[in-house]
This record gives structure tokens, C-alpha cells and sequence, in this order.
């Protein structure tokens, strides 16, 4: 009964969201939506369910939101194209697109066909994309430059300006699940309590699949949340057994990489086998090798972006200069991730054809759900039987 009334919030929202997402995989009318290739289609007719009344408030209301959206969906691939070009013209193929990609999420890989198939092949195509990283990135950042993250004026300016950079970068899953974790987070923070990362996460999701049920199915929402929960999970545990890695001066430089990486693959690597039906064996040591030059190079390339408008609009020749000193500095971080994701896509092996069954893929994660769970359950039982003797 303890128990209960201390999670009576996340068991009231969790009912919420599976009757939620229940409702989005059966409809009533129309019967099941066919999910087997991810397609969600109903036969139910949209004359039959109209949105509002045509003259309406409701109507009217939905037509300035949505005239308001499409302009600004019209200048945020404005600014897109705009800064493709101010990048293209600094740095070369495929330097540029990594970097359009690791801090704007702008996916132009298809014009670099061969890097893309590196990326795959030694599991860093995650470091395309934008994700939590770059979304705490922005919001420290922002912080940092008010002033104090106890203040509520810079809580919001610091909460609207990760919103509009994960609007801008796309608001993929990823992007959405970790600004409303950073933003909980900080929320938090500025109120001065503990912030129950595991219980934010849950929140996080279940906020999500609460507003769109189908990202239930979106593979990217599937993969973060369980990159980061296995992270919250494992990494104590990983951390311990890789700890002889730190003892060594050279093992200390990529001890946290490496163990960031294992701790996030127990999760993700089985159902990555199960969707795409192959494992990187290099991914490992790649990521761990290479990751160092994500941070560097988002922040510098961050810098980039900024000083390349500025040199755009005033054509101030200082802030021309300026720029190619730093995109200077971003190409020398840029080209050692590239060319180690060539190296060890090189490796005999790297990339291996296995499919995981679906009943496996249950078995597995049940499995890791009872050693999560086993633990705190025994130690529990412990304190009852020794408080009931």
C-alpha cells in the first residue's frame, strides 16, 4: 500500500498512455490498424469525424495555427538552405554534412553515399543526428550566459531556447524526449529538489506516446529510450567490471566513452538486430575510440554557425577571418572521426548479418528486467522479514 501512494502519479499516468496507445492500435470503427510494416492506415473515413464545424471558432482557430506553422516551417528550411550553403562554402565533402548533421540534424548523407554506408557499418550514425547531448548543450549554454539557473526568468528563456533549437533541429523522437527530460530536469533544479532521472525518463515517454500513439512504433523513439534507460540501468554495473580499463594513464582517455557505449548497447544492440537483421562487432571500441570528437566538434561548430552568419549579414572582414579560424579548428575533429569510421570499417568483420527473433527479443529484455529488478525486490524482502522479526 506504501508503495502505491508513493507512485500513485506514474501508475494514474502509465493507465493513461496504454489506454491511449491501445485506442490508436484498435479503432472502433474501423477495426485493427495494420502495424507489420509500420504503416497506420484506418478504413474509417475522414468526412465521417471532421475536425470543426467549417465557420466555426474551432475552425477558424485551426486555420491561423496552422497558417502560423506552415510560415514558419517556410523559414526554418529557409535557415536550413541558408546555412548548408555558409557551411558547403567552409568546409569540404563530407566534413560538411557531418557537421549539418551532428548540430542542426540536417541529413544530406544520401550525396555522400560511401560515408553513410561507414557510419552504418561501425555504429556511429547515431552521432548524425541531434540528440540529448546537443539539447543540454544549448540549454547550459543559455544558462550559463544569464546567470544563475535558480532564477524562474532564466529557466524559461533557457526552456523556450532548447524548444526553438529542437524545433528547429528537426523535433525528431529524440530530440522531443530529450528536451522534455532536460526541461523536467531543470525544472526541478531551479525548485531545488532531487531529480528522479528513471521517473523523468518514464514521464518523458509516456508524455509523448500520450500526445502522437504512433511513436510507440517509430523506431528512433524506440532506440533512444532505450539507449538512455540502459544507461541510467547498467552503467554502475559496467563502470565496475571495466574498472582495470581506468588504472592505466591511456585507458583513462576513453574509459567514460567506452563505458557509456557498452552500458547503452545492452539495450539497443538486440533490437537493432531484430530490426535491420545485422550487428557492428566494431562499434565498441569505435565509439569508444571516436566519441571524444563529437563534444569538440559540436561546440566549435555551434561557434561556426554563429560567426558565419555574422560574416554573412555585415560582411565584416574580422568575422571572416574569425570564421576561418574556427572552421580551421572544426575540420581537424571532423576529419579524425572520419577517418576512423573508414579505418574501422576496413576491419574484416565489422559488420555481420544476424537476425534476432521476436520471441527472443522478449525473452532478453525480460531477462534484463528481472537483474534490474531482482535486486532492490530481495533487498526489500530483507528489511520486511527483519523489521517483522
Amino acid at each position: 500500500m506504501f508503495w502505491l501512494k508513493k507512485h500513485w502519479f506514474h501508475l494514474t499516468f502509465l493507465l493513461l498512455c496504454l489506454v491511449r496507445v491501445g485506442h490508436y492500435f484498435y479503432d472502433v470503427q474501423g477495426g485493427l490498424i495494420c502495424i507489420r510494416e509500420r504503416v497506420f492506415t484506418s478504413s474509417r473515413e475522414s468526412s465521417e469525424t471532421p475536425i470543426a464545424v467549417p465557420g466555426s471558432f474551432f475552425s477558424t482557430t485551426a486555420y491561423r495555427v496552422r497558417g502560423v506553422l506552415f510560415v514558419f516551417r517556410e523559414k526554418v528550411d529557409l535557415f536550413k538552405k541558408l546555412t548548408t550553403l555558409l557551411v558547403r562554402r567552409s568546409l569540404p565533402s563530407p566534413h560538411s554534412e557531418l557537421l549539418l548533421g551532428s548540430t542542426l540534424g540536417i541529413n544530406d548523407l544520401s550525396l555522400v553515399p560511401r560515408f553513410n554506408d561507414v557510419v552504418v557499418v561501425t555504429g556511429t550514425i547515431h552521432v548524425i543526428v541531434v540528440s540529448g547531448y546537443n539539447i543540454s548543450l544549448v540549454s547550459g549554454m543559455v544558462t550559463r550566459a544569464l546567470g544563475s539557473k535558480y532564477r524562474r526568468k532564466n529557466f524559461i528563456i533557457a526552456s523556450l531556447g532548447t524548444f526553438v533549437y529542437a524545433v528547429i533541429s528537426g523535433f525528431e523522437p529524440p530530440v522531443i524526449r530529450a528536451w522534455i527530460m532536460g526541461t523536467i530536469a531543470s525544472y526541478g533544479t531551479f525548485l531545488g529538489r532531487k531529480n528522479d532521472i528513471v521517473g523523468v525518463l518514464f514521464v518523458s515517454a509516456e508524455s509523448m506516446l500520450l500526445v502522437q500513439p504512433a511513436f510507440i512504433c517509430s523506431l528512433s523513439f524506440q532506440l533512444s529510450f532505450l539507449a538512455t534507460l540502459s544507461l541510467l540501468f547498467f552503467s554502475f554495473a559496467v563502470s565496475r567490471v571495466l574498472s582495470f580499463i581506468n588504472k592505466s594513464r591511456l585507458g583513462r582517455l576513453f574509459y567514460q566513452d567506452l563505458v557509456a557505449t557498452v552500458s547503452a548497447q545492452i539495450l539497443v544492440l538486440p533490437l537493432i538486430a531484430f530490426s535491420f537483421g545485422r550487428i557492428s562487432l566494431v562499434s565498441f571500441v569505435a565509439n569508444a575510440l571516436l566519441l571524444w570528437t563529437v563534444p569538440l566538434a559540436t561546440v566549435y561548430g555551434l561557434a561556426l554557425l554563429a560567426v558565419l552568419y555574422l560574416s554573412y549579414f555585415l560582411n565584416f572582414w574580422p568575422f571572416v577571418f574569425l570564421a576561418k579560424i574556427i572552421s580551421a579548428f572544426v575540420f581537424v575533429f571532423l576529419d579524425i572521426f572520419i577517418r576512423g569510421v573508414y579505418f574501422f570499417a576496413a576491419v574484416p568483420y565489422a559488420n555481420i548479418d544476424f537476425k534476432m527473433p521476436l520471441r527472443v527479443l522478449l525473452m532478453y529484455y525480460f531477462a534484463c528486467f528481472l537483474v534490474v529488478l531482482a535486486p532492490k525486490f530481495f533487498s526489500r524482502l530483507k528489511i520486511f522479514s527483519s523489521e517483522k522479526a
